[in-house]
């Protein structure tokens, strides 16, 4: 085993260490874990496929049970063999709260103990290690699965042209502690391979880290799954499915031990099965199920099979992670940020929210947030539980279009929570405790929202314009009048009253709250048309910016850039347009196409019944 010198001293320390005391995701209930702020010096070459270590574990800020380690593969680090993978090790950890800070623990109820600050100074930020990596980049490691107790590390060794492939096992030191959690007991053991034109790949663990699954093409007509034992003594691979015109691959085993779910293409599109091992019966994971893909299965503690596909079930957008439950047929999509999400791994911990809602967290590829390919962490909680209640009293109640906003740039909506959200451990603050509080973010996981709308930032920090009323147990949040305004028009909702939605989120576990605020948009020029900008973005500028307009009905209009001195710079739009919202962009030059020079501009907005609306802009080159 490496790095042996300094083991005891090591234990102690561990053993004196406090568990995660993160509080909340960076996203609300999702965490970036490979890449953001804390994740310093990455990897250029995207980390995918991540796989969970289940030993050992701890709390994270009371709420939640985490796997203390997982890990992920990556392109070779090699120049020019950037075909083969490798597998890296790094601690599961939130992006708030306690982390690995510059290669230490750095654990802010302990401040007398700055050597907690420094013992291992050589480790990457997340505890970022190798674990499997050839210098040469010929020899590929992919696949990586542990066992129940996280004693071994499961991959699947080939060559960097796929030529032949092997399966492999080795046992790691059990531990909290950074400088040992890569460090070996004993060689690698080949289990399976190599045999020539033979592939094997995906293997998994079974619940009593007996056994494994695995896929293969071994005879010679399609992919298979496999069943064999591991201990006592590795013994003969057996042949599980027999569709021999047919892909089964991707296997992953049920807690009972017993089931194992996998993806075939078998009806086309591929689809989630289920075989009982008992009994050899095959049946469907959904049995209404749509003709697009389903890929890449896994199970959470209470059974449910987590899986990959198209968002709203159509072929054309990205993959999502969704959620079915076999037994009742319940399903669910996972709705996160839209840019395409893959491989997820399944904690087999369960955790309970505040209320009572049992869930699993889960590891999962994206491309969200234009991180760059990397591993998430995420739960379901706000996607599969029905929203709780709560309060929501907009102030202005009424907004005259026809009169001037007196330069307030925000409608302001009060959040309280009922009662019954209350008993349930939740309140209208944006901190926690004593209760869990509510989420402020205007970015990629948006909370609170209004109409669809996230909260009007002033500064570009990411967070809305809020107040905390701790005495009311409510806060006042801040959105913006032109987005506001914008929206009801394009909806048409002027002269109406409407309930407008809120939705918001928990801080820690995502947990969904919608409420509906009384909002009445006058105008006296509705049968003309009404007309509202939004404010332009970027603001500054330079040079070129976007500018969206909305009318409530279809007519002629005309969007013009004035300067200080009210002359007409340029006409960007002077039309018939239909009801709705439009966007049109200015690249900063004058009707002569001429750049024009750094200052304030106006643009303004008109419909032919006389309705129009101005902004503010600023040029700064």
């Amino acid at each position: 085993m490496k790095k042996l010198l300094g083991l005891v001293a090591l234990l102690a320390l561990a053993a004196a260490l406090p568990a995660d005391e993160a509080t909340a995701g960076l996203r609300g209930s999702f965490d970036p874990l490979t890449n953001g702020s804390d994740f310093l010096n990455g990897l250029a070459n995207g980390c995918q496929t991540p796989a969970l270590r289940p030993v050992p574990f701890g709390a994270n800020g009371g709420v939640a049970k985490i796997e203390r380690w997982y890990c992920f593969t990556t392109r070779s680090q090699t120049p020019g063999q950037e075909s083969s993978r490798e597998i890296w090790l790094a601690r599961n950890q939130s992006q708030v709260g306690p982390n690995i800070v510059n290669g230490a623990f750095d654990i802010p109820d302990n401040p007398d103990t700055p050597q907690d600050e420094t013992y291992i100074a050589h480790i990457n930020p997340d505890g970022r290690q190798p674990l499997k990596k050839d210098p040469s980049g010929l020899i590929s490691y992919t696949d990586p699965a542990w066992s129940p107790n996280g004693k071994y590390l499961m991959w699947v060794q080939t060559d960097n042209n796929l030529s032949q492939t092997a399966i492999y096992y080795q046992e790691y030191y059990v531990t909290t502690v950074p400088a040992l959690a890569d460090s070996t007991l004993g060689p690698p053991v080949l289990v399976l391979g190599p045999t020539a034109g033979v592939k094997y790949r995906h293997p998994d663990w079974s619940p009593n880290g007996n056994s494994i699954v695995f896929d293969s093409d071994a005879t010679g007509l399609s992919v298979d799954l496999y069943t064999m034992t591991i201990f006592p003594a590795v013994s003969a691979p057996v042949r599980r499915t027999f569709v021999d015109t047919r892909a089964e691959q991707n296997p992953t085993w049920a807690p009972d031990g017993i089931r194992i779910a996998y993806d075939t293409n078998r009806f086309g599109p591929n689809v989630i099965e289920i075989l009982n091992t008992s009994t050899n019966a095959i049946s469907l994971a959904e049995t209404n199920f749509a003709t697009i893909s389903h890929s890449n299965p896994d199970w959470d503690a209470a059974s449910n099979i987590y899986y990959d596909a198209p968002q709203a079930e159509d072929s054309q957008q990205n993959q999502d992670i969704w959620r079915i439950n076999p037994t009742t047929q319940a399903k669910c999509p996972i709705i996160f940020d839209g840019r395409g999400d893959v491989s997820v791994a399944v904690s087999a911990l369960d955790n309970v929210t505040v209320d009572g809602v049992h869930y699993s967290t889960y590891l999962f590829e994206s491309q969200a947030a234009g991180f760059g390919l990397g591993v998430w962490r995420g739960n379901p909680v706000n996607s599969c539980v029905a929203p709780l209640p709560i309060g929501a009293s907009a102030s202005p109640a009424t907004i005259n279009l026809d009169a001037p906003a007196n330069g307030n740039p925000t409608i302001s909506v009060e959040l309280s929570m009922p009662a019954e959200s209350q008993a349930a451990g939740y309140q209208a603050l944006s901190f926690n405790g004593p209760k869990e509080g509510l989420r402020m973010r205007t970015n990629i996981f948006v909370s609170p929202t209004l109409l669809g709308t996230a909260g009007y930032d002033p500064t570009g920090s990411a967070l809305p314009e809020f107040t905390d009323h701790p005495s009311q147990n409510n806060m006042t949040v801040g959105f913006g009048r032109r987005a506001i305004i914008g929206r009801m028009v394009t909806l048409g909702l002027v002269n109406q009253n409407v309930l407008a939605i809120v939705n918001a989120y928990s801080n820690v576990t995502g947990r969904a709250f919608q409420g509906f605020a009384n909002i009445h948009l006058s105008s006296n020029s509705l049968a003309a048309g009404v007309v509202s900008l939004r404010q332009n973005s970027p603001n500054p500028f330079n040079p070129v910016t976007s500018i969206k307009y909305a009318t409530s009905k279809a007519g002629r209009v005309t969007l013009r850039i004035y300067n200080v001195q009210g002359a007409l710079v340029k006409t960007l739009a002077d039309k018939h347009v239909d009801a709705g919202q439009h966007e049109v962009s200015w690249d900063g030059r004058n009707s002569s196409g001429k750049p024009v020079t750094s200052g304030v501009y106006y643009a303004k907005v008109s419909s032919a019944g006389g309705n129009s609306d101005v902004i503010k802009m600023v040029m700064a080159k």
